[in-house]
């Protein structure tokens, strides 16, 4: 009975040490949808070195129009970020969050012609859940758009999201007003800037 005993605590070391955050990162070749569940569990998982892998090196987050010239705290929100203060955004964000539940519908997109080198997906519905504590949290529900760019030097597809365009603002409303209240995924990213 020992040796099982034995093998099965092996098993579920082995099973953990293989779900660090480096071995969800895409292998090979990879579609746009691909590429957004992968986004989605990088959030869920606080793995930053996942989201890196799915950016572009020119990415651009681009908030929702609803929010520009808004206040977080005493932090204005432009009309878009580069991509390090996106990650700059998303590390604090990962580092400090209680819990991070991102949900995005990849149902219905479908792949790229043969060949392309960009690709474009609208109206991509997310949900976006943060808590900062036990009770306290955030939460974004809408649309955002997407473009990916393909580098395919490495001889296969690999889609990289080049721009993210937010469109979660719950219209009438504006910044992080209370917890709980809804509020567009850019409030939610520039209150962790």
């Amino acid at each position: 009975m020992r040796p099982i005993t034995l093998l099965t605590v092996i098993f579920i070391i082995a099973t953990l040490i293989a779900c660090d955050e480096d071995t969800i990162r895409s292998q090979g070749d990879n579609t746009p949808a691909d590429v957004l569940e992968l986004l989605e569990e990088s959030s869920n998982r606080g793995a930053i070195s996942v989201l890196d892998g799915v950016l572009s090196t020119d990415f651009v987050f681009y908030f929702d129009l609803n929010d520009i010239g808004t206040f977080v705290g005493d932090y204005m929100i432009p009309t878009f970020w580069n991509r390090d203060y996106f990650m700059r955004a998303c590390g604090n964000m990962f580092d400090l969050a209680y819990l991070i539940n991102f949900d995005i519908v990849t149902t219905g997109i479908e792949n790229p012609e043969e060949g392309a080198t960009t690709f474009e997906v609208y109206n991509v519905h997310i949900r976006f859940l943060v808590m900062i504590d036990a009770n306290n949290g955030f939460t974004a529900n809408g649309v955002c758009d997407f473009e990916f760019t393909n580098d395919t030097s490495a001889g296969y597809d690999d889609w990289k999201v080049s721009k993210w365009y937010d469109d979660t603002s719950p219209r009438g409303s504006a910044g992080l007003s209370s917890t709980g209240t809804p509020t567009s995924l850019g409030n939610i990213l520039a209150s962790f800037y």
